[in-house]
């Protein structure tokens, strides 16, 4: 079963470990920051893992993955033997074809850091070797290889975890929970709005280039009075149209 996840890596990644071990087969999700609820606070010893892919994204899970007391790598691959050569001396790892990381008794999960194209590939294969699976989004290229993984892993009992931390991420979860819970009414139009970090203009901007707080602030509420004066102009048009 697809293991879905409501959070950024770490979250995720703690609540997969949860997973591996719980013998339940049932959805998890996770929301916000809640890995000590999903994998710390577990009496277990941690869960060891093999990564395969060592290209851009990878350091930020060597980074994270090390710093977790539910996880334990162990071992890294990649197409490029080259390419794990250097964070396994950094990480204390073991560099080694992905044939061997798949054949490592040891390993319980994978995390597949790969090209997209080969997230299936790579996800059947360490199924089949009896491993639980994380990767970076997508889950597939396509829906027919991603419903192949999710088969192969319900046949095989083990879990499958993927990186959705953008549209299900916290901060987007906790807006839709409010929307939900009524927290502002019932929604009748929406917008979206991309404020930039970086300022120039008629905003001072410090010497770091970066805007200061109150900058940011004035900038998001000068932003929200230009919406409300376009909605205010809208619904006058849409009455007089009424009318």
């Amino acid at each position: 079963m697809y293991l879905l996840i409501h959070g950024g890596r770490q979250s995720a990644l703690a609540a997969l470990r949860c997973g591996v071990r719980a013998g339940s087969f049932q959805p998890l999700a996770v929301s916000g920051n809640s890995r000590a609820e999903a994998g710390e606070a577990m009496e277990h010893p941690p869960v060891k893992v093999g990564i395969v892919g060592c290209g851009n994204i990878s350091g930020v899970y060597f980074k994270n993955a090390r710093r977790m007391k539910t996880l334990q790598p162990v071992a890294c691959a990649d197409r490029v033997a080259e390419r794990a050569e250097a964070p396994a001396v950094e990480y204390g790892l073991r560099a080694c074809t992905v044939e061997a990381l798949l054949a490592d008794p040891e390993i319980e999960l994978v995390i597949n850091l790969t090209v997209p194209k080969a997230h299936a590939a790579v996800d059947r294969a360490a199924i089949e070797a009896g491993k639980s699976v994380y990767q970076e989004k997508p889950l597939a290229v396509c829906l027919a290889d991603a419903r192949a993984v999710l088969g192969a892993a319900a046949a095989k009992g083990v879990r499958v975890g993927g990186a959705p931390d953008t549209f299900l991420g916290a901060g987007l979860q906790t807006c839709r929970g409010l929307i939900d819970a009524g927290a502002i009414g019932r929604p009748v139009r929406g917008g979206r709005a991309k404020m930039p970090l970086r300022r120039t203009g008629e905003t001072p901007v410090p010497q770091s280039g970066l805007a200061s707080p109150d900058s940011m602030v004035q900038l998001i509420v000068d932003r929200l009075r230009s919406r409300a004066l376009a909605w205010s102009g809208w619904r006058a048009e849409q009455n007089e149209a009424r009318v």
